[in-house]
């Protein structure tokens, strides 16, 4: 039983990260379980009603832990204000809406943070969460190479699974020209959803060779996995083709591989400038011999991105997706602006934004995408959410200043914790958490959302779950 129940939980923990496969309660819409839960839910449910008293004094140990009070703050202000909003009559019928979109703040606030815990409370190791959460980060970027190839082959097959896989993405996208523009999504809904993948986990992969023992119980799978997964992340985000993601995911790379070879570069830096030059300009060539073969190539995007900079209308023109994004984002900095201490209300920004008619209160040049969402859908102003911008419109500063403080103490808490742990691969998983967390904040400012990030909660989840292990069970992570 035992036994059953920890591969249950890492077979939810693997499918958490497939946020397009799931099953319709209602075809066509929002109302969706998403297939992690039904493998998660019910071990909560056995907790709760076969382990009541031993679940709760568990959970009850884990809530006194410092950093939950943050926790608590930020969730009670969003459930308050949401009740507050309601009365005084924020939301707007369909009232449906709000409860299918909801689900996805509450989802990952509630069951996935906690996830971690869950894992080690049915007696999960850590290192197997860790085994799950690495062999994850390397599938994800090898099923977008494997799609790469299916797309330049013509394989039907490959998106056939890949499709089953992500059921999902047609109640999101009314077409998919991935195909015909060459680029991968994986296991996500939309290129740039792999481009944020890889921005937040990147640290990871660049720092799984330091880990000498073995991650894997099979040496020969464990040395493959370490010795090219940063290769096929590499190629992962070229394949994207997503501009923004390419200029993020590379500079990133690069500054955590100086911080990573710092030592060495300091003292054979006569060495390695000419080094870091000769990678640069073949890196370079790379790039521009692969975009002359590349329909819509990266270069040609990232070209078209930094050339208009400063200029909406060249954006708006050139690269229509970028300018749908800003807009969004400074339409929801006007919403926040109508409503600066608490917000319009969780899940409320687009409707808020179609009775405030946003459109009329700045001259600011729309996009096709941006005119549709105005004059065609109805009731709601449909906008790209980011975790800070959504966050300002519908929690103001005060809710966005809790969440703020709860991720700087996650922070403070993994840098702690780093100094107490001797084991390889635990001190070298928070090494690599508390980079991600970094990415998390970077990324928070454009295309993230809180409400539909499940591996930024479960990172918080590690770091909680450590929390614990140091606090009560300090033999399993220091030896």
């Amino acid at each position: 039983m035992e036994k059953a129940l920890k591969n249950i939980f890492l077979l939810g923990l693997f499918f958490l990260f497939f946020k397009m496969f799931g099953i319709y309660i209602v075809p066509g819409t929002g109302a969706v379980i998403l297939i992690f839960l039904l493998f998660i839910v019910p071990l909560y449910l056995y907790c709760f009603f076969f382990n009541f008293k031993k679940f709760t004094n568990y959970l009850y140990k884990i809530f006194k832990t410092p950093c939950m009070k943050y926790y608590f703050l930020f969730i009670g202000f969003v459930v308050l204000t949401t009740i507050v909003h309601m009365i005084l009559g924020y939301y707007h019928p369909p009232y449906g809406r709000y409860i299918i979109h909801m689900k996805d703040f509450f989802i990952p606030a509630f069951i996935i943070i906690f996830m971690p815990i869950l894992g080690l409370f049915l007696k999960v190791k850590m290192k197997q969460m860790l085994k799950c959460i690495y062999f994850v980060i390397y599938f994800v970027s090898l099923v977008a190479v494997i799609q790469y190839l299916s797309f330049v082959l013509n394989v039907s097959i490959v998106s056939t699974i890949i499709g089953f896989f992500t059921n999902l993405r047609e109640t999101v996208y009314s077409s998919d020209t991935m195909q015909e523009t060459m680029r991968v999504f994986s296991i996500f809904g939309e290129p740039s959803s792999v481009g944020r993948f890889v921005f937040i986990t990147l640290p990871f992969v660049v720092n799984i060779d330091r880990i000498k023992e073995k991650i894997f119980s099979n040496i020969y799978i464990d040395k493959l996995i370490k010795y090219t997964i940063l290769p096929i992340t590499i190629l992962a985000i070229i394949f994207t083709k997503s501009p923004i993601y390419l200029i993020l995911c590379f500079t990133e790379l690069f500054i955590l591989e100086l911080i990573k070879y710092r030592k060495a570069i300091k003292k054979h830096i006569l060495v390695a400038a000419p080094l870091l030059l000769i990678t640069g300009i073949v890196l370079s060539a790379i790039m521009a011999i692969m975009s002359a073969t590349m329909s819509d190539s990266f270069l040609t995007r990232i070209t078209s991105v930094t050339s208009n900079f400063g200029s909406m209308d060249g954006l708006v023109t050139e690269e229509a997706s970028l300018a749908t994004r800003i807009i969004a984002y400074y339409w929801q900095f006007l919403a926040f602006t109508q409503n600066i201490f608490f917000g319009c209300g969780l899940n409320n920004v687009e409707t808020y934004l179609n009775v405030i008619n946003v459109h009329t209160l700045t001259n600011m040049p729309m996009t096709p995408e941006n005119v549709k969402n105005v004059y065609i859908i109805q009731e709601i102003i449909g906008v790209n959410r980011s975790l800070f911008w959504s966050s300002l419109a519908e929690f103001g500063i005060v809710g966005t200043s809790l969440y703020f403080i709860f991720f700087f103490k996650n922070m403070s808490v993994v840098k702690k914790l780093k100094k107490v742990i001797n084991t390889e691969m635990n001190y070298y998983t928070l090494e690599s958490i508390s980079k991600s967390l970094i990415m998390i904040f970077i990324i928070g400012f454009y295309n993230m959302n809180m409400a539909n990030e499940p591996t930024m909660w479960l990172i918080y989840g590690l770091i909680l779950a450590y929390v614990y292990l140091a606090k009560y069970k300090p033999e399993e992570i220091i030896k």
